[in-house]
């Protein structure tokens, strides 16, 4: 009798630890995947601001320029002028590839339209490298995604898998105690 109240006590024992485990284990998964998850909401946020950051940026270096420009024109030089505001038109609608003109004169407004010339140049180079590098930060902002999702969905696998293993080892524990007590009552009846 004392064997049969041992063993029935390391069961309960046993089935009181793994309980325990198993509930400090999904404790800290579900732990974990709160503080993945509020960790890439923070870079998803980062990452959306220095996009908008550099673009404005871009955009205001570049209005800077057309400005200083415009601003040391004189009427005599209005034709060569015209000239760089449809050069202008064109880059702020995106387009980058135009006829590039031969300089008018040899004078500061021919160094002027050949420096705008090389200016875009510059700009198409930048526009393109940042054109690409919002594409590949998008990418990493969709792989982020998609692995916070896997990690979500896997964590919920897990959960649901450490709830069976749960129920099934109650089943078991109280399979087991049946099959004492069946056991004790047989050998009371002997």
């Amino acid at each position: 009798r004392k064997s049969d109240q041992s063993i029935t006590e390391l069961a309960q024992k046993y089935e009181r630890r793994l309980a325990a485990q198993l509930m400090a284990r999904i404790h800290s998964m579900v732990s974990d995947s709160i503080k993945l998850k509020i960790i890439l909401e923070n870079d998803l946020a980062k990452t959306q601001n220095k996009n908008g950051v550099i673009i404005f940026v871009i955009v205001g270096v570049m209005s800077l320029i057309v400005i200083g420009i415009l601003g040391f024109v004189k009427k005599a030089l209005t034709q060569p002028i015209r000239n760089l505001q449809n050069k202008i038109t064109h880059i702020s609608k995106g387009n980058f590839v135009f006829s590039r003109a031969e300089a008018p004169t040899p004078d500061e407004i021919g160094s002027l339209s050949n420096a705008f010339d090389v200016m875009s140049r510059e700009l198409e180079i930048r526009y393109d490298l940042l054109t690409d590098e919002i594409n590949k930060r998008k990418m990493a902002e969709k792989e982020l995604k998609k692995s916070h999702d896997e990690l979500e969905s896997r964590v919920q696998e897990r959960t649901v898998e450490l709830v069976k293993t749960n129920e099934r080892m109650k089943r078991e524990i109280k399979d087991r105690n049946q099959a004492e007590e069946s056991l004790r009552e047989s050998e009371e009846q002997y």
